[in-house]
Parts: structure tokens; C-alpha cells; sequence
């Protein structure tokens, strides 16, 4: 079944290539000692430094570390302009390497108010990630908590409110509806157009499953968030 892209008429931008096949197998090994850990907490902790790579897409600098808490963490800063590097859980990191696996854009703000939140997709049609993670759905909206380190995007530092909520608090903001969906439209739609020249053997569904299990693992991972 088509997934139709409503990210198809964006405006003219950037086209950045696949990622290559040994860092392809890299994420998804990542991803089943992710699985492995969840199924059994007393399995080893998973390999961080299968996320980390020179480059992907709009991003570079994508090593591992740790965070202000001592919690392992991926960092990441986009490779033009004077954006300061954003950090992530490697879950969270795993999200956004695996949309953009087949090509993509994404672009870290700096809100200018303390605020900063990491975008995937391309031209008019952003979503930020913290709204995949929590998966936000129509009529909600994911704000930053003040006073966190507000270039980590660890699903922590966010919550997941409605449109009434802030409606009767009078606050003003714009009320997104695109989520999960609509960004997976997107990725399968640089899938199509990149993934045989990618060189990477995987099916269209195939993908799908891993982006589905990835999803498993976040929700898996924070339910509480």
C-alpha cells in the first residue's frame, strides 16, 4: 500500500545522499541489542558506538558521550551554520538516523528563548522529533520544560499537551498536526526515490518493520516520559 507524502510540493531543497550499507547494519544491530536489553534487563547495555558516524545527512559530529547527568547520550550539530552540537539518548538518535536513512533533511533551532527543538523533514513540512518520541497526535502539541539543558532533546526534558490546556491558559502557540505518519510518509518517500542506489538490501516493508520496531523500543523505553 502507497503512503502518499505530503512532504512531496516542499519547496526547493538540499537533497542529501543515503547513508551507506555498513552503517545501515550498524543501526539495525544497534536496534536488536536495543530489543535484547528490553526483553531481558540483565543483557548487556547496547553498543553506543554503533550510532556514532562522521556524517548523516544534515547533520555531522555524531559521536557518542555523556550527558550533564553522567547518561550516555549522542551528539550531533548540523553541518552548515553556527548551531550548537544538541545531544540525544541513543533511542532518540536511533529515530531520526533511521527516518533519514534514505536521504532527507532535519535543522536544529535555536527558538532565541532558551527554547530548541530538533526538526525532521524538509521545506514548509517540519515535525520535531520530540513529537515522534511522544507521539503527539492532532490538536496536541510537545513543549520543552525551563530550566533543562535545552540543546538535549531527551524525551524528559518534555511534555505532551493539548490544544484546550493552553487555550485556557491563555498562552498562544501553533497547534501542529502532522506526527508519526506523516513523517513516515516522508522517509518512505526518500526510500523510493534513493534506496537502489543506496546499496542497501532491504524491502520497502522491510523498512517499515524496522522503523516500526524502533517505535516499539521508544515507546517501550518512554511511556512515562
Amino acid at each position: 500500500m502507497k503512503h502518499p507524502s505530503p512532504f512531496a510540493k516542499s519547496a526547493r531543497r538540499r537533497a542529501y545522499p543515503p547513508i551507506s550499507p555498513e552503517a545501515w547494519s550498524r543501526l539495525e544491530k544497534y536496534l536488536e541489542q536495543e530489543e535484547r536489553r528490553l526483553q531481558d534487563p540483565s543483557a548487556p547495555e547496547p553498543d553506543i558506538h554503533l550510532l556514532a558516524d562522521a556524517e548523516h545527512g544534515p547533520f555531522v559530529g555524531i559521536v557518542p558521550g555523556l550527558d550533564h547527568e553522567g547518561r550516555p547520550t549522542v551528539f550531533f550539530q548540523k553541518a552548515e551554520g553556527t548551531t550548537q552540537p544538541r545531544n540525544a539518548p541513543p533511542l532518540v538518535a536511533l529515530l531520526w538516523r533511521v527516518h533519514l536513512a534514505f536521504g532527507g533533511g532535519g535543522h536544529p533551532n535555536d527558538a532565541g528563548n532558551d527554547l530548541s527543538y530538533v526538526k525532521i523533514g524538509s521545506g514548509n513540512c517540519k515535525v520535531t522529533l520530540m513529537r515522534l518520541v511522544l507521539d503527539a497526535k492532532p490538536g496536541e502539541t510537545v513543549r520543552q520544560k525551563r530550566g533543562v539543558p535545552f540543546r538535549s532533546q531527551d524525551p524528559r526534558n518534555f511534555f505532551k499537551t493539548s490544544r484546550r490546556m493552553l487555550t485556557e491558559e491563555g498562552k498562544k502557540t501553533r497547534f501542529p498536526a502532522a506526527g508519526r505518519p506523516e513523517v513516515t510518509a516522508y522517509s518512505l518517500d526518500r526510500f523510493r526515490k534513493h534506496h537502489l542506489r543506496s546499496g542497501i538490501a532491504i524491502t520497502e516493508a522491510e523498512y517499515l518493520e524496522v522503523l516500526r520496531r524502533v517505535y516499539a523500543a521508544i515507546d517501550a523505553t518512554y511511556a512515562d516520559a
